[in-house]
């Protein structure tokens, strides 16, 4: 796993936060002090220091000062407060409580126009989002912290947006941009002087000697940091300096040191109870131990290292590590042990590019009811002042008397005229967006019949030549405006329920065999539709977990196995009456078992008229030699078994 860059913590430093003893008089000061802003400003100072010297002492001040800024309104120390707080939980990792602690104080910032405080926090959050791969959107925050660093003439946040917006650029694979902003962050960190904000960037610019493959140069300014960072006696930065002189010694073949610094870095981390930075240390161990021809100790550590990506949802270095075992597996030719470990990277990979897909989705739709929700009030507003103007004028008109009797009116008049042409237009804008719409209802219908008549066979075709004739009986009774409704509607669903059918046939057409993994996707979109369509009853989808995801169905088979259960859950649906569905798939001995279960009404099946349903799901399970079995009982429910040998 490559070197780990620094990102910029942003805090609220103040007087007291300058030595370790400073700190030990301030901790024995607190009792005595009185409860004033000054008390505030000591319990989040203590707070501050703490999380590089006693991170799980750390929180308890930060939250008596939260305390007592909130009983003495004091709204800067809340937003200190809160933000020391936040501090704690992300270096515990836990990043949703983190986050809840810094929208807190992000609000709080823009509710009193307090720029500094809103840059800090605003930096904050975005780097939990750079620790949780979402970089478009930590970029983003970026370079709004920076503008308000830039607002308030800031030149050490300036100097930390610069750091932090580089990193981001650099996990983006732009090391042009990377270059760029490490430089402009080091310029103003060598003009200050501040060492707290040098130790960073000097282990940044060696992260990027060490991507650039110039180990030595990287183990230079790694080793700059490290000194620095023990000046300030740092733990969480000597913990990250450490990891990433063992990289650059690996790098580099020099395996016994590189152990020694990782071995350090464990230990820190371990101490700290940074749960990210051990899931890095433990993965470059088991990287080293590999490369020293340990296997056994690689796993060991690969596989402590996915403990706790899997325990504190670290989801790109739990992907990481399951990439790692494939690759040490695939050396020692344990190939079903490495395909293994590969579809589980593969997995995680997926998931993760579909968890930021949702949460772009999520994010952009709160955005469009937040303009919603603005062009309301805005509307609002212009239609308060539209009275308050008639107020107005009405108050003007009376003090008028007669002598604006005609002007009044000739205003009546035109606003008149004026009000009755605009009804007019309205009306007019109206038909004419009901005839468009009626226009392009019939060019869809119109595209979906022309669409589907070229691709089906002659059972559909019958289907479509209903549509065609709907269609044209629409045209003769074209005025009749409900009755046109009422059949565009029928025919909307009719088509719409046939096109679903072709999906289907043309899915298992298109494939020579059908794996179980696709006809679970399958059956889950079907189960999405049922559950919108019933929100009183509960489906429930079981698969074993021993079922071969690999395994295939010919196209035959995977067809009709997927139409029994969808007409099984469509008589379920229809007349069962039931609360509760079940549907189960398990292999025991070389055999299938599909089971759709409910709870509902039942039926006497001795006495049943057999449907053309029934009749059907009969006819597909002879075709493919598998047993069906139908079984009810009156008041408890109807349960269906299919049985299938896998040859």
């Amino acid at each position: 796993m490559p070197s780990k860059f620094s990102l910029v913590l942003l805090l609220f430093w103040t007087i007291y936060a300058q030595a370790q003893n400073n700190t030990d008089s301030l901790v024995q000061a607190l009792p005595s002090m009185p409860n004033d802003s000054n008390k505030v400003i000591a319990y989040q100072t203590i707070a501050q220091q703490y999380l590089t010297t006693h991170l799980d002492s750390s929180v308890v001040y930060a939250k008596q000062g939260l305390q007592l800024a909130k009983k003495l309104g004091l709204y800067q120390g809340i937003i200190r407060c809160l933000n020391v707080t936040g501090n704690y939980y992300e270096r515990k990792t836990d990043y949703p409580t983190a986050l809840d602690y810094y929208n807190e104080a992000l609000e709080i910032c823009e509710q009193h126009d307090y720029t500094a405080g809103f840059a800090i926090v605003l930096n904050n959050i975005a780097i939990i989002h750079t620790r949780t791969g979402a970089h478009e959107k930590a970029l983003a925050l970026y370079f709004e912290a920076l503008k308000a660093e830039e607002q308030t003439n800031n030149p050490k946040g300036i100097a930390q947006a610069y750091n932090n917006i580089g990193i981001v650029y650099y996990y983006q694979k732009n090391i042009d941009k990377t270059l760029e902003y490490f430089e402009k962050a080091i310029a103003i960190e060598e003009r200050l002087g501040d060492i707290e904000i040098l130790t960073k960037g000097y282990n940044n610019i060696g992260a990027l000697y060490n991507y650039q493959k110039k180990y030595q140069k990287a183990l230079s300014y790694y080793k700059k940091s490290y000194t620095l960072s023990q000046k300030l006696k740092d733990k969480q930065e000597m913990s990250i300096n450490l990891n990433n002189i063992a990289v650059a010694h690996h790098s580099l073949r020099n395996l016994d040191s590189a152990v020694i610094y990782l071995n350090q870095s464990i230990q820190l981390r371990e101490e700290l109870g940074d749960n990210r930075g051990a899931a890095y240390s433990y993965h470059n161990f088991a990287a080293v131990s590999k490369d020293q021809g340990k296997p056994k100790e690689a796993e060991r550590f690969y596989l402590k290292s996915l403990a706790l990506s899997k325990e504190k949802s670290l989801r790109e270095i739990e992907m990481e590590t399951y990439k790692s075992l494939a690759q040490l597996w695939s050396e020692q030719q344990q190939f079903q042990k490495a395909n293994e470990y590969l579809n589980l990277h593969i997995n995680a990979k997926d998931s993760m590019i579909n968890e930021q897909s949702t949460q772009a989705i999520a994010e952009a739709e709160s955005k469009y009811q937040a303009e919603k929700k603005e062009k309301e009030i805005l509307l609002q507003q212009a239609q308060i002042d539209q009275q308050a103007l008639e107020i107005n004028q009405k108050n003007i008109q009376l003090l008028s008397l007669g002598s604006m009797a005609v002007i009044l009116i000739l205003i009546g008049v035109l606003i008149f005229n004026y009000l009755r042409q605009r009804n007019l237009q309205l009306q007019k804008e109206h038909q004419l967006k009901e005839a468009m719409g009626k226009i392009e209802t019939q060019k869809k219908l119109a595209q979906q019949r022309y669409q589907i008549s070229r691709d089906l066979h002659d059972n559909i075709g019958a289907q479509l030549t209903f549509i065609i004739s709907s269609i044209d009986n629409l045209k003769y009774a074209f005025q009749l405006e409900n009755s046109l409704n009422k059949k565009l509607k029928k025919i909307t669903t009719f088509t719409s329920n046939t096109i679903q059918d072709l999906r289907d046939t043309i899915w298992a057409m298109n494939k020579d065999a059908i794996s179980f993994y696709d006809l679970k996707q399958r059956i889950n979109t079907f189960l999405v539709a049922a559950k919108d369509a019933t929100q009183h009853i509960d489906f429930r989808f079981i698969i074993n977990d021993q079922l071969p995801v690999n395994g295939t169905l010919s196209s035959v088979e995977g067809m009709n196995i997927y139409r029994i259960i969808q007409e099984a859950l469509n008589n379920a649906l229809k007349y069962a009456e039931a609360d509760q569905i079940e549907i189960s798939i398990n292999k025991t001995n070389g055999t299938l078992y599909f089971k759709i279960c409910d709870n509902g009404k039942g039926f006497d099946v001795a006495n049943a008229t057999l449907s053309n349903g029934l009749h059907n799901m009969r006819k597909r399970a002879q075709e493919m030699g598998a047993d069906l079995e139908i079984n009810s009982q009156l008041n408890v429910g109807t349960f269906v078994t299919l049985k299938h040998v896998v040859h």
